[in-house]
């Protein structure tokens, strides 16, 4: 549910108990950023724009023996030309929608073209260099036109990129760079797309680290911990609005994803009692993020903590010796015993409402 619906449906609330104003309503809503709709027929625009891209992607990557390379690498130039003329013009019209997807569009054929340019010439280098050097092109029409379309491909190129050299020399990631930057970005336009591409962009550099440096039991301890403070960080941001529970929500799920790898390599191999405290403390977690997706209203984290709770319960069974069968039972019987105290608070509120004492 968005910022502002929910807003709203408090707003009736109070209205109705006599704490605000209904005068005041207007202005009240007035005050919180509007989100735009997106109708079908801009949907399809940006279903068609994607694909468009995909099958130039697809057309040039085909081995074509029977056309000069010269010709293929002029191809590519013109596509790429002339989606970014398009962008331009588009937005110098105030089409936004329009330039956006031009955009994207030439951010996706300089993909095919610069990965193709060294197949055509039969040119050979460092494979990382073709994700980054999309990246940095589409990085650069998304300043340069404000496309979202193209952010998200640059920051996904810089992450492949980040990817492929992991396990190498690299010191940082170059999305270590980029990924802060959108996220202030984020903050400051409140864009909730920007949000969710800088979030899950940490959470990238996050593992980045991890498989750099071959991190395993107790220093993901430590990785969980980072995500626990950028959710805590991003939480209570001044002014944030909803890109604060957006950042929140990426985080905690990265946090408590990180903390449930820290536990099955190699931290509790000697230790027993710590396994079983971890799968405690799992559970633990578990509970509270279904608590707080509740208080929330944050439908989203409350189904994850649920999912995580089974699988915290499932491995603290098994650590116990129990066997599937016996675990099927258990949560037979937990299932049961929900489902009638379930019942019995329903029919608590139904006696209730109807003035009659349960």
């Amino acid at each position: 549910m968005e910022y502002r619906d929910r807003v709203a449906d408090d707003l009736e609330r109070w209205i109705a108990a006599g704490l605000v104003g209904a005068e005041n309503r207007v202005a009240i809503l007035a005050t919180l950023p509007a989100r735009r709709k997106v109708d079908a027929v801009t949907a399809l625009i940006w279903v068609a724009a994607v694909l468009l891209g995909l099958a130039v992607i697809a057309f040039v990557a085909a081995n074509w023996e029977s056309i000069p390379r010269l010709v293929r690498f002029g191809l590519l130039l013109v596509s790429f030309l002339a989606a970014a003329v398009a962008g331009a013009w588009a937005s110098r019209r105030q089409r936004p929608i329009t330039s956006d997807v031009a955009l994207t569009v030439a951010s996706l054929i300089f993909a095919a073209a610069i990965g193709l340019t060294g197949q055509i010439f039969e040119l050979t280098g460092n494979p990382p260099a073709v994700p980054y050097g999309t990246g940095a092109a589409a990085l650069a029409l998304s300043a340069v036109g404000a496309s979202r379309g193209a952010l998200a491909v640059g920051i996904i190129a810089v992450l492949i990129g980040d990817l492929m050299t992991a396990q190498g020399a690299a010191p940082i990631p170059v999305a270590l760079i980029v990924a802060p930057v959108v996220v202030a970005i984020a903050v400051r336009w409140h864009a909730a797309f920007l949000a969710h591409i800088g979030a899950g962009s940490i959470l990238v550099v996050l593992l980045w680290f991890a498989i750099h440096y071959n991190l395993q039991g107790w220093p993901l301890f430590g990785i969980a911990g980072v995500a626990a403070a950028l959710a805590a960080a991003g939480r209570w941001l001044p002014a944030a609005g909803p890109v604060s529970r957006i950042l929140f929500s990426w985080f905690v799920v990265g946090g408590l994803l990180f903390f449930i790898a820290a536990g099955y390599t190699g931290a509790f191999d000697d230790n027993t009692v710590l396994g079983l405290g971890h799968r405690v403390a799992w559970i633990a977690l578990s509970a509270a993020l279904i608590t707080f997706g509740s208080f929330d209203r944050q439908s989203l984290l409350t189904g994850l903590g649920v999912v995580s709770l089974i699988g915290a319960a499932c491995g603290l069974l098994y650590d116990l010796g129990l066997d599937l069968i016996v675990i099927s039972l258990v949560f037979l019987g937990c299932s049961a015993a929900a489902l009638v105290v379930g019942l019995a608070l329903r029919r608590g509120r139904s006696d209730g409402a109807n003035g009659r004492v349960p």
